[in-house]
């Protein structure tokens, strides 16, 4: 079973967090192969125009041969600091092919064009943490592999901790079966790995293949009796694609949820990172605190709030500061409610 990644490297140390994420995860496996590569900066194009005189163009011709050649010795440098990184990681030095490329297409189309036309198993690339307005304006391959990757399983490697723990989350359909076909490939030998496979039970959205009625109240035994089909038919895939992957039943385990009703209204960090808003703060944080209320005498196990930091962390900020204006939004919340009579173990 030989498996193939390509591993997108710049030199930079979100490249070196793909880099030992990998190896942590396939350092003990023998058939598994890896590709560096890295993109070299586009030629100006005023060295790529041919100039009228002999001596201009004599000038041209020495100045674009040595670029390329500062390129080839960049490029080259970055992809042994990579291969350096895997095999004190552990890999075996036979397994690890470079390549560089000559910027055609732009770092992205670039990327994305070997790893098609390689056939590579993933690609696998560190994140920058830039937001989507920043990544926008001063370029961010990552995003741009999110945006355009088609066919190509991406792996996005965002923190620099090392895990062997795997969350896959499922639905009975046919790209989530590929999701699943595709991990149990890809952790196929690798030793002490911990998969847990998702289900989440839908409530209140379309579900039923022909139609049938029911009263409101009758709405979420009809759900259930559609999702007992569903589930046996998940389970049945699950042990079917592990098993032939020689992944043990120990190494699995399976939770399935049943999906609550929520709303949301996490109006400060819309403040925060989107400068978006209907009411002013005040009327919003009391809205909020009427929500608590009401859902803690009328539907306790309604979702009142989900607490967000991840758009703070898009817009711009550090994980430091997205940590700290969570927490902060979180605080807020509580003091409201808090401030308006509710009881803390009531709502929260």
């Amino acid at each position: 079973m030989n498996r193939h990644f390509l591993i997108a490297v710049d030199g930079s140390a979100y490249s070196r967090r793909a880099l030992r994420y990998v190896a942590g995860i396939y350092k003990d496996v023998a058939d598994v192969s890896v590709t560096l590569i890295t993109v070299s900066k586009p030629i100006p194009s005023y060295l790529t125009e041919g100039a009228e005189s002999y001596q201009v163009e004599r000038t041209r011709l020495k100045r674009l041969e040595a670029l390329v050649a500062r390129q080839a010795e960049e490029c080259s440098r970055i992809l042994d600091d990579a291969r350096d990184v895997l095999v004190r990681e552990g890999m075996d030095p036979g397994n690890i092919q470079r390549k560089s490329v000559s910027q055609g297409m732009g770092p992205v189309k670039d990327v994305l064009l070997e790893a098609k036309s390689g056939l590579y198993d993933a690609l696998v690339v560190g994140r920058r943490g830039l937001g989507r307005l920043a990544a926008y304006f001063m370029g961010s391959v990552t995003y741009g592999l999110l945006q355009q990757v088609v066919d190509v399983p991406l792996w996005i490697v965002d923190s620099p901790k090392e895990s062997k723990k795997f969350l896959v989350a499922l639905d009975v359909c046919r790209p989530c079966l590929k999701v699943l076909d595709h991990a149990a490939f890809v952790l196929s030998g690798v030793r002490d790995i911990h998969i847990t496979v998702l289900h989440v039970i839908p409530r209140f959205r379309p579900f039923l293949g022909k139609e049938e009625s029911a009263s409101f109240d009758e709405v979420e035994r009809l759900i259930e009796k559609h999702e007992e089909a569903r589930l046996k038919e998940l389970l049945g895939h699950i042990k079917e694609i592990f098993s032939e992957a020689g992944i043990g039943k120990e190494d699995i385990q399976i939770k399935i949820k049943k999906g609550g009703g929520g709303v949301a209204h996490e109006i400060l960090k819309e403040y925060v990172a989107r400068g978006t808003y209907i009411f002013p703060p005040r009327p919003s944080l009391r809205l909020i605190t009427n929500i608590f209320q009401w859902c803690a005498e009328n539907a306790p196990l309604f979702n009142t709030i989900s607490i967000s930091g991840y758009h703070i962390r898009e817009a711009g900020s550090t994980a430091a500061q997205e940590v700290a204006f969570t927490l902060a939004n979180g605080l807020t919340y509580v003091q409201t409610a808090l401030d308006a009579g509710l009881e803390l173990n009531i709502f929260a």
